[in-house]
């Protein structure tokens, strides 16, 4: 599901470096907290344009929820008898792309899991199917929104062992989470010799995640520190844009 339709007015992103900065290490803080440092990624797609889009923090306080969801699928969400409006998420980084820029997601406080393995996309249980066979066509019509609610695993404070890059839907319940967007990265530590995270494709754990951030506050600490020697003139300029006043000390 989309998120810029319904969620604007409750994204917290940093407003410079140090308030973003502050926002990772809480969210690895959680990380921690929750020991998912090996776990695989979990992915949100996200459509919310803000301007340092590193990472933001979503307050789940909507009533209810919107989106294009069929009668059945909100029948069966209704059956799970939630305690905070769902959010979907998957570990296939490329089904979360269908829904926005895809990015870690990592719960801020306590949260809970909601895995139906004959479900991998809770829209495909709610439409209506046509078979055509060589000698007849079969309608195929949604499965009863309670008895597919029964089949849902539940899991507190951790995520189903779903294997990475399997595309299975996630509804998870956080009243509180962060998304970090690790692409917004890239384009800086590409540039270091020194960075072992380059592309998307060296991400696969939540620890991979955190010594991508690591990487990335390297090399801008290094190359405002660089330019600060050459000009001291703008040192004043870097931390009134927000830039941490230690890192020229």
């Amino acid at each position: 599901m989309r998120l810029d339709h319904y969620i604007v007015d409750s994204v917290e992103a940093g407003q410079d470096i140090r308030s973003s900065m502050a926002l990772f290490e809480d969210a690895i803080a959680n990380i921690k907290k929750y020991d998912l440092w090996n776990d695989p990624i979990v992915w949100r797609g996200f459509g919310v344009k803000v301007m340092y889009g590193w990472i933001v923090k979503v307050s789940n306080n909507r009533e209810g929820f919107r989106g294009a969801l069929s009668d059945v699928a909100r029948e069966i969400i209704g059956a799970l008898n939630l305690d905070t409006p769902p959010i979907f998420t998957t570990k296939h980084y490329s089904n979360a792309r269908f829904f926005g820029r895809p990015r870690a997601f990592v719960p801020c406080g306590p949260f809970k899991t909601y895995v139906n393995p004959n479900v991998k996309d809770i829209m495909d249980v709610s439409r209506r199917t046509t078979i055509h066979y060589s000698d007849k066509v079969e309608e195929r019509y949604p499965r009863d929104p309670d008895e597919v609610a029964k089949e849902y695993i539940e899991t507190k404070n951790d995520f189903p062992d779903v294997p990475a890059g399997e595309w299975q839907e996630m509804i998870v319940t956080a009243k509180e989470y962060y998304l970090l967007y690790p692409d917004s990265f890239f384009e800086l530590t590409k540039k270091s010799k020194f960075a072992t995270i380059k592309s998307i494709d060296d991400i696969k754990k939540y620890g991979d995640i955190v010594k991508l951030y690591n990487e990335w506050i390297s090399y801008v600490r290094w190359f405002v520190s660089m330019r600060a020697k050459e000009n001291p003139n703008i040192v004043g300029t870097y931390v009134k844009d927000g830039y941490p006043e230690e890192w020229f000390k």
